[in-house]
């Protein structure tokens, strides 16, 4: 059996690393990173909880998903992956962990609970996976 990392979320943009997604552009020019993070809600016994992840997105999906802002739908395929960098400032010395979706696929569905008519599509499918 062939072992699978796949993520399917559906919530909206929310405040993370700006208002909208971080584009960046590498120093050649030919790559496009986009991080944002999205909040899904989740209801148990009356409780609404949220959850904020993490996303990367790469290329493609970044340019699809940097016309988004704060409070739009979206809809994500990807893989979770965990990384590591070396801290500054503060936590200068210590590793910082840290876990996100790397997009795939994203469709932006509107904004705020918004489904079906009105709906704004954005798509970018990233190649080589």
């Amino acid at each position: 059996m062939r072992d699978l990392n796949r993520v399917n979320l559906i919530g909206t943009i929310g405040k993370g690393y700006q208002d909208k997604p971080a584009v960046m552009v590498g120093p050649a020019g030919n790559h496009t990173k986009a991080q944002f993070t999205i909040v899904c809600k989740n209801e148990y016994n009356g409780n609404v909880y949220e959850t904020f992840i993490r996303v990367s997105a790469w290329n493609a999906v970044a340019d699809a998903v940097a016309g988004m802002q704060e409070g739009d739908r979206i809809y994500v395929e990807g893989s979770w992956q965990n990384g590591s960098y070396d801290g500054k400032g503060e936590k200068e010395g210590q590793k910082i962990r840290y876990s996100e979706v790397n997009a795939r696929i994203a469709e932006g569905m509107g904004r705020g609970r918004c489904r079906g008519r009105g709906r704004r599509q954005f798509r970018g499918v990233a190649r080589g996976w």
